[in-house]
Protein backbone atom coordinates (compact mmCIF):
# COMPACT_ATOMS: atom_id res chain seq x y z
CA UNK A 1 0.00 0.00 0.00
CA UNK A 2 1.34 3.31 -0.95
CA UNK A 3 2.51 5.55 2.30
CA UNK A 4 0.08 8.50 2.78
CA UNK A 5 1.98 11.76 1.99
CA UNK A 6 2.31 14.24 5.11
CA UNK A 7 0.71 17.58 4.78
CA UNK A 8 3.83 19.29 4.29
CA UNK A 9 4.89 16.99 1.67
CA UNK A 10 1.52 17.66 0.00
CA UNK A 11 1.50 21.11 0.19
CA UNK A 12 5.36 20.81 -1.05
CA UNK A 13 4.26 19.36 -3.89
CA UNK A 14 0.93 21.94 -4.41
CA UNK A 15 3.90 24.32 -4.24
CA UNK A 16 5.82 23.28 -6.43
CA UNK A 17 2.97 22.71 -9.26
CA UNK A 18 2.09 26.53 -8.99
CA UNK A 19 5.34 27.47 -9.46
CA UNK A 20 6.34 24.92 -12.26
CA UNK A 21 2.86 26.32 -14.17
CA UNK A 22 3.80 30.28 -13.25
CA UNK A 23 7.31 29.49 -14.70
CA UNK A 24 5.79 27.94 -18.05
CA UNK A 25 3.25 30.50 -18.63
CA UNK A 26 5.74 33.59 -17.42
CA UNK A 27 7.93 32.20 -20.25
CA UNK A 28 4.65 32.27 -22.48
CA UNK A 29 2.91 35.63 -22.08
CA UNK A 30 5.24 37.91 -19.72
CA UNK A 31 4.78 38.51 -16.12
CA UNK A 32 1.52 40.90 -16.58
CA UNK A 33 0.13 39.03 -18.99
CA UNK A 34 -0.45 36.59 -16.57
CA UNK A 35 -3.18 36.37 -14.14
CA UNK A 36 -3.26 34.51 -10.94
CA UNK A 37 -6.44 32.22 -11.94
CA UNK A 38 -4.41 31.17 -14.88
CA UNK A 39 -1.84 30.08 -13.44
CA UNK A 40 -3.94 28.12 -11.18
CA UNK A 41 -5.70 26.61 -14.08
CA UNK A 42 -2.67 25.32 -15.37
CA UNK A 43 -1.85 23.91 -12.14
CA UNK A 44 -5.60 22.27 -11.87
CA UNK A 45 -5.60 23.76 -8.38
CA UNK A 46 -8.22 26.62 -7.19
CA UNK A 47 -6.92 30.13 -6.68
CA UNK A 48 -7.41 29.97 -3.07
CA UNK A 49 -4.51 27.19 -3.39
CA UNK A 50 -2.30 29.43 -4.75
CA UNK A 51 -2.81 32.23 -2.57
CA UNK A 52 -3.05 29.98 0.87
CA UNK A 53 0.93 29.44 -0.74
CA UNK A 54 1.78 32.82 -2.36
CA UNK A 55 0.93 36.18 -1.15
CA UNK A 56 0.41 37.98 -4.49
CA UNK A 57 1.79 37.36 -7.98
CA UNK A 58 4.77 38.99 -7.22
CA UNK A 59 5.65 36.54 -4.33
CA UNK A 60 5.08 34.09 -7.01
CA UNK A 61 7.33 35.79 -9.59
CA UNK A 62 10.18 35.93 -6.54
CA UNK A 63 9.82 31.90 -6.29
CA UNK A 64 9.95 31.64 -10.33
CA UNK A 65 13.18 33.37 -10.44
CA UNK A 66 14.78 31.80 -7.39
CA UNK A 67 14.09 28.77 -9.23
CA UNK A 68 15.77 29.61 -12.32
CA UNK A 69 18.74 31.76 -10.68
CA UNK A 70 22.21 31.52 -11.78
CA UNK A 71 24.56 29.56 -9.19
CA UNK A 72 27.85 28.48 -9.84
CA UNK A 73 28.73 25.53 -7.30
CA UNK A 74 32.27 24.59 -6.57
CA UNK A 75 31.89 21.51 -8.37
CA UNK A 76 31.42 23.21 -11.49
CA UNK A 77 34.49 25.56 -10.89
CA UNK A 78 37.57 24.79 -12.96
CA UNK A 79 40.17 22.44 -10.99
CA UNK A 80 41.97 23.47 -8.61
CA UNK A 81 45.06 22.00 -10.20
CA UNK A 82 45.30 24.41 -12.51
CA UNK A 83 47.23 27.41 -12.36
CA UNK A 84 44.99 30.44 -10.20
CA UNK A 85 45.44 32.35 -13.46
CA UNK A 86 43.78 29.58 -15.85
CA UNK A 87 41.01 29.07 -13.19
CA UNK A 88 39.74 32.22 -13.97
CA UNK A 89 40.00 31.64 -17.80
CA UNK A 90 38.09 28.59 -17.21
CA UNK A 91 35.21 29.91 -14.40
CA UNK A 92 35.27 32.92 -17.30
CA UNK A 93 34.68 30.14 -20.11
CA UNK A 94 31.76 28.15 -17.92
CA UNK A 95 30.10 31.76 -17.64
CA UNK A 96 30.38 32.47 -21.02
CA UNK A 97 28.90 29.39 -22.16
CA UNK A 98 25.73 29.64 -19.85
CA UNK A 99 25.48 33.34 -20.39
CA UNK A 100 24.60 32.11 -24.28
CA UNK A 101 22.50 29.55 -23.58
CA UNK A 102 19.26 29.22 -24.77
CA UNK A 103 17.80 28.91 -20.92
CA UNK A 104 19.58 32.03 -20.69
CA UNK A 105 17.25 33.44 -23.38
CA UNK A 106 14.03 32.18 -21.56
CA UNK A 107 15.26 33.24 -17.69
CA UNK A 108 16.60 36.60 -18.77
CA UNK A 109 12.84 38.67 -18.96
CA UNK A 110 11.60 37.27 -15.76
CA UNK A 111 15.28 39.24 -14.26
CA UNK A 112 14.21 42.42 -16.12
CA UNK A 113 10.49 42.10 -14.88
CA UNK A 114 11.70 41.64 -11.43
CA UNK A 115 14.03 44.60 -11.27
CA UNK A 116 11.27 46.53 -12.39
CA UNK A 117 8.79 45.53 -9.47
CA UNK A 118 11.88 46.00 -6.97
CA UNK A 119 12.08 49.65 -8.29
CA UNK A 120 8.74 50.05 -7.46
CA UNK A 121 8.91 48.20 -4.14
CA UNK A 122 11.17 48.65 -1.06
CA UNK A 123 10.50 45.20 -0.09
CA UNK A 124 11.39 43.63 -3.09
CA UNK A 125 14.36 45.35 -3.65
CA UNK A 126 15.34 44.14 -0.34
CA UNK A 127 14.62 40.69 -1.24
CA UNK A 128 16.85 41.17 -4.42
CA UNK A 129 19.65 42.81 -2.78
CA UNK A 130 20.11 40.15 -0.37
CA UNK A 131 20.24 37.29 -2.57
CA UNK A 132 22.55 39.12 -4.85
CA UNK A 133 24.70 39.23 -1.97
CA UNK A 134 24.14 35.97 -1.38
CA UNK A 135 25.46 34.94 -4.56
CA UNK A 136 27.80 36.66 -5.30
CA UNK A 137 29.59 36.47 -1.66
CA UNK A 138 29.56 33.09 -2.68
CA UNK A 139 31.42 33.09 -5.79
CA UNK A 140 33.83 36.18 -4.32
CA UNK A 141 34.90 33.29 -0.96
CA UNK A 142 35.58 30.54 -3.56
CA UNK A 143 37.70 32.02 -5.86
CA UNK A 144 39.48 34.06 -2.11
CA UNK A 145 39.90 30.45 -1.06
CA UNK A 146 41.49 28.90 -4.36
CA UNK A 147 43.72 32.00 -4.29
CA UNK A 148 44.84 30.92 -0.76
CA UNK A 149 45.86 27.77 -1.88
CA UNK A 150 47.95 28.91 -4.33
CA UNK A 151 49.75 31.45 -2.47
CA UNK A 152 48.02 34.26 -4.26
CA UNK A 153 47.30 37.15 -1.88
CA UNK A 154 44.08 39.65 -3.00
CA UNK A 155 43.78 43.01 -2.14
CA UNK A 156 40.29 43.07 -2.26
CA UNK A 157 37.44 40.86 0.03
CA UNK A 158 35.39 38.29 -1.02
CA UNK A 159 32.64 40.52 -0.76
CA UNK A 160 34.01 42.52 -3.04
CA UNK A 161 35.23 40.19 -5.45
CA UNK A 162 31.98 39.03 -5.71
CA UNK A 163 30.19 41.98 -6.42
CA UNK A 164 32.46 42.81 -9.08
CA UNK A 165 32.12 39.65 -10.94
CA UNK A 166 28.63 39.47 -10.84
CA UNK A 167 28.04 42.87 -12.25
CA UNK A 168 30.17 41.98 -14.98
CA UNK A 169 28.64 38.63 -15.58
CA UNK A 170 25.11 40.20 -15.53
CA UNK A 171 26.33 43.08 -17.79
CA UNK A 172 28.24 40.96 -20.92
CA UNK A 173 25.60 38.09 -20.16
CA UNK A 174 22.91 41.17 -21.04
CA UNK A 175 24.88 42.50 -23.91
CA UNK A 176 25.92 38.75 -25.41
CA UNK A 177 21.62 38.44 -25.27
CA UNK A 178 21.45 41.80 -27.14
CA UNK A 179 24.13 41.35 -29.85
CA UNK A 180 25.83 37.99 -29.52
CA UNK A 181 28.53 38.24 -31.81
CA UNK A 182 30.20 41.39 -30.25
CA UNK A 183 30.83 39.71 -26.79
CA UNK A 184 33.04 37.00 -27.61
CA UNK A 185 33.90 34.01 -24.91
CA UNK A 186 37.12 35.84 -24.61
CA UNK A 187 35.50 38.98 -23.49
CA UNK A 188 34.00 37.35 -19.96
CA UNK A 189 37.75 34.82 -19.67
CA UNK A 190 39.87 38.48 -19.72
CA UNK A 191 37.06 40.04 -17.47
CA UNK A 192 37.36 38.02 -15.05
CA UNK A 193 41.15 36.86 -15.25
CA UNK A 194 42.03 40.82 -15.03
CA UNK A 195 39.91 41.98 -12.83
CA UNK A 196 41.02 39.22 -9.91
CA UNK A 197 44.79 39.43 -10.56
CA UNK A 198 44.84 43.30 -10.91
CA UNK A 199 43.82 42.57 -7.62
CA UNK A 200 46.41 40.63 -6.63
CA UNK A 201 49.86 40.34 -5.56
CA UNK A 202 50.58 38.36 -9.10
CA UNK A 203 50.86 39.44 -13.07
Amino acid sequence: MPQRLTRAERRDLTRAAIVSSAEKLFAEHGFWGVSLDEIADDAGLTKGAVYSNFQSKEDLLLAVSAKQAFRIDEDDFPSSDLPFREQLRGLGRLIARASSGEEVRRVAPRELELATLALQSDRFREILVDAAKSQSRSLGKLIQDRAKSQGVELDLSADEIGTLLTAVRLGLTRMSLLAPREIPQKFFEDAFERIVLGASNTT
